[in-house]
């Protein structure tokens, strides 16, 4: 189907099923409708130009309508960013697999959130689950995620506990018992940013002595004098474990790894001294029941959206 066919069909579901108003209320519902499906239609024809023919799919033309009908009432353009975004994963769904569905239900979730909930869950994606898989200093890793990405969300400050617990009724969330300060998610999630490294005297000899060993060390960021292994997170030291053969050396990896770890305050007041202006945010983090925020499937299917708004180039399928 070409374009104009694929948005004709679109609207004459949206003018078919639509609860029939009156007067200029008519008109403003579709005036939004019919500017939400150009939108889609032009991000679809950029990203996945030939995704249009999964519209022949009942299941794609219902949740096409519903988003229709969802920023027809409310008019929100943050709103209309969020749906536009799962809509063009949506449509490149081909399978009724676990990413199809999810979509489909964050689709209906996000009108029942206000923006500053929504953005709460973008928060929580980009701390959380999504992470720079590079090797970078301190400075370069915070400027990237803060003012690259979180300063750039709408603020969530005033965010309450009755906030979460409606992020629950939802289904995009749960409260959990452990939590996570911001100090910790980055040193889980950046590692090599956050450690002062180890000296050439604390480094086992089965490491000193390995014929490959730039592989797996480097200069340590903070002091070129001492070393840190090449890994951009804690996560993935089992990944260089798995490319060493001889078990001492192995031994030795696991024994430095923690060595010259910043702490978690320390973190957290480097973050503050690079952006004073994430206090808000960070206050709002460590004062409510955010840190314990984990995201259900449909909550990731949402919040991996503000992870493509700041330039994450990961697929959903990474998640889902």
């Amino acid at each position: 189907m070409s374009y104009d066919e694929v948005k004709t069909i679109a609207l004459d579901v949206f003018r078919a099923n639509f609860l029939e108003l009156q007067g200029v209320a008519e008109e403003v519902a579709i005036g939004r409708a019919e500017k939400m499906t150009s939108e889609f239609l032009s991000r679809l024809a950029a990203e996945a130009p030939g995704a249009t023919a999964n519209f022949s799919d009942p299941d794609v033309q219902r949740t096409v309508y519903a988003a229709q009908r969802e920023f027809a009432c409310s008019g929100e353009e943050e709103l209309g960013q969020v749906l536009i975004d799962l809509l063009v994963d949506r449509v490149q769904q081909e399978d009724r697999n676990l990413r199809a569905l999810a979509l489909n239900e964050a689709i209906l979730a996000a009108p029942k959130l206000t923006e500053r909930q929504r953005c709460a869950i973008g928060v929580v994606f980009l701390l959380r689950y999504a992470r720079m898989a590079v090797i970078a200093d301190a400075s370069s890793i915070i400027e990237t995620r803060f003012r690259g990405a979180l300063l750039k969300l709408p603020s969530i400050e005033g965010l309450r506990e009755m906030d979460l617990q409606h992020l629950e009724y939802v289904g995009v969330g749960a409260v959990s018992m452990g939590k996570m300060s911001l100090g910790e998610l980055l040193l889980w999630t950046q590692t090599c940013a956050f450690t002062r490294g180890f000296a050439e005297d604390e480094m086992p000899d089965a490491l000193r002595n390995f014929e490959s060993r730039d592989r797996l060390v480097m200069d340590s960021y903070r002091d070129p004098a001492r070393f840190q292994l090449a890994v951009a997170a804690d996560e993935d030291v089992d990944k260089l474990l798995s490319t060493v053969q001889e078990q001492d050396v192995r031994d030795a990896i696991t024994s430095v790894r923690a060595i010259g770890r910043l702490s978690a305050d320390e973190v957290k007041s480097e973050v503050l001294a690079h952006t004073p202006d994430a206090a808000t945010l960070i206050d709002v983090w460590e004062s409510t029941s955010l840190k314990k925020l984990t995201l259900t499937s449909v909550g990731i299917a949402l919040g991996h959206t503000y992870w493509r708004r700041f330039g994450g180039e990961e697929p959903l399928s990474d998640w889902l």
